[in-house]
């Protein structure tokens, strides 16, 4: 059973359109919790809001929504009310214009999500749009409504659906150049870069996440309380001494030869599901 569509509307370009569905196209991986809890209990602590003045906690039923037009000046809004609040793209996805992919800084990327048609008579605009884009090389520029606000989309081919990539707002997004003002704009050594480019060519290869982006900070942690409930005083992994940068050519030079010589076999990556806490937990110290 496919899981709960995050948004549905309609995908229009001009007059062509379809009804389409929104589906996450993340998933937040389990993770080994470090929990706050009290330490002569072993309860774990539950944060729940409070009124700074009173300093009492707040019951679900008793909070509002409030929106302020002026310092001091707060209008408040119940939930019902929002609900006929609506704008064009709160239910349309209107296809302004159309991009090359490379030309979105990926600074702006947020979340991604699946796009797909919606119901019967849908499938066959929603291949023809995608197909276009896709002969085109082209990504669509769309808005739509989610989340309780108005986010800019870029909408994409992705094998027989399309991906749909939330864009952070203009005023979301820092520019660089104050930041990088301060650095020396001299032009390196020919030769270096072409030692540099050596090792970059050496290590290039394939995109894989699966591959190469494994939480190694969960993995240490798990073994860490694995250690400790055993008895065992953890081994802690350490981190890596940096190379000494005492002469620029010698670490290309030294960098060269070690990408040569062959790689040492890679350690297993399997690991053992985190077990679940035992009903009556008890402190390891």
């Amino acid at each position: 059973m496919a899981p709960r569509a995050s948004w549905k509307g309609t995908l229009i370009l001009v007059r062509i359109s379809c009804p389409v569905r929104l589906h996450a196209a993340i998933v937040r991986t389990d993770r080994l919790g470090l929990q706050a809890l009290n330490r002569a209990t072993l309860n774990r602590l539950q944060m729940r809001p409070h009124d700074p003045q009173t300093g009492k906690e707040v019951a679900r039923e008793a909070m509002v929504r409030g929106y302020e037009l002026e310092p001091g000046q707060i209008v408040l809004i119940e939930e019902r009310e929002l609900v006929g609040l609506e704008i064009a793209s709160s239910r349309c996805l209107v296809l302004e214009r159309f991009v090359e992919r490379r030309t979105v800084d990926p600074a702006y990327a947020d979340t991604p999500y699946f796009l797909l048609p919606d119901g019967r008579g849908a499938d066959a605009p929603f291949a023809v749009l995608r197909e276009a884009m896709r002969r085109r090389g082209l990504a669509g520029v769309s808005r739509l409504v989610l989340g309780g606000r108005e986010r800019a989309a870029l909408i994409e081919p992705r094998g027989r659906g399309m991906l749909l990539t939330t864009l952070r707002a203009a005023h979301e997004v820092r520019g660089a150049e104050s930041y990088f003002a301060e650095i020396d704009d001299a032009a390196p050594d020919e030769a270096m870069i072409e030692q540099a480019e050596r090792i970059i060519a050496r290590l290039a290869g394939p995109f894989d996440p699966r591959r190469d982006f494994r939480d190694r900070y969960q993995e240490a942690l798990f073994h860490f309380a694995q250690a400790k409930r055993r008895g065992e005083k953890p081994v802690l992994p350490g981190l890596p001494a940096p190379a000494a940068m005492h002469d620029l050519q010698d670490a290309l030079d030294s960098s060269i030869a070690a990408i040569a010589a062959p790689e040492p076999p890679a350690p297993s990556r399997r690991r053992a599901a985190p077990r679940r806490p035992a009903k009556q937990a008890q402190p390891l110290r």
